[in-house]
């Protein structure tokens, strides 16, 4: 399932000898498309945030850092998770790239990589996030993402996980670019991974969320997220 690089010239990977990876979501929108925080937004009982960040507590990720904006004061994690860090960005209006540079900031160098993953995306699958994980660490890459293949179309996706040896260069990143801009100058350092099936919808508009309401978490009733085990190509 997987298609692999050659390791970059300029960029390396450089895994510790814990292999620890930190689950970092990216939640400091300002909702403007939907017209209310849609991170509270219900989908079958939970609100969508509350979705990724279970689905992440499930993962290989030992701990999660969520970056916030101070407009959302009521978002805060309950003392009895402490694997859970709330990380208030200074910027909300910096885009994309200010919340990334404040996560990855936040997370300790004990960790060796960080998944990376949208708080909008709740239909996204804690086996989607663990497959992406060992593909990132095994051998290392500087960084690993999944390009979902549905219908003749590929769409790059989430999670991204990224080592920590390119944590640093993150700082260059403007406005709405992610964390894929580190690499545009060095594609090869860059794993990707194919997935088939369509990549976890973003729920930013009153009519993404009425679609999400329509579907059920259950995995075998997703058209979205789904990884087969990796078979005698993949590795």
């Amino acid at each position: 399932m997987a298609e692999r690089t050659t390791s970059s010239t300029t960029l390396r990977p450089e895994l510790g000898n814990s292999n620890r990876v930190a689950g970092l979501v990216l939640a400091a929108g300002h909702s403007s498309r939907m017209g209310k925080p849609k991170l509270l937004l219900p989908w079958e009982g939970l609100p969508l945030l509350e979705h990724v960040i279970q689905t992440l507590l499930a993962s290989r990720a030992e701990a999660i850092w969520v970056v916030i904006s101070r407009e959302r004061p009521f978002l805060t994690p309950p003392p009895e998770r402490p694997h859970i860090h709330f990380v208030y960005t200074p910027d909300p209006g910096g885009g994309l790239s200010h919340s990334l540079q404040t996560g990855l900031s936040a997370i300790p160098d004990a960790f060796d990589a960080a998944a990376i993953v949208l708080a909008d995306q709740p239909g996204l699958q804690t086996q989607l996030v663990d497959r992406i994980i060992k593909e990132a660490l095994t051998p290392p890459a500087c960084a690993t993402r999944p390009i979902f293949k549905h219908g003749g179309h590929s769409v790059p996706g989430h999670p991204f996980v990224l080592m920590r040896s390119a944590f640093a260069l993150a700082a260059h990143l403007k406005g709405d670019q992610g964390a894929r801009a580190i690499f545009d100058d060095d594609p090869a350092a860059l794993r990707e991974c194919v997935v088939d099936g369509l990549a976890p919808p973003d729920v930013d508009t009153p009519a993404d969320y009425s679609a999400l309401l329509k579907t059920r978490r259950n995995a075998s009733t997703l058209p979205f997220g789904r990884i087969e085990e990796s078979g005698p190509n993949s590795s």
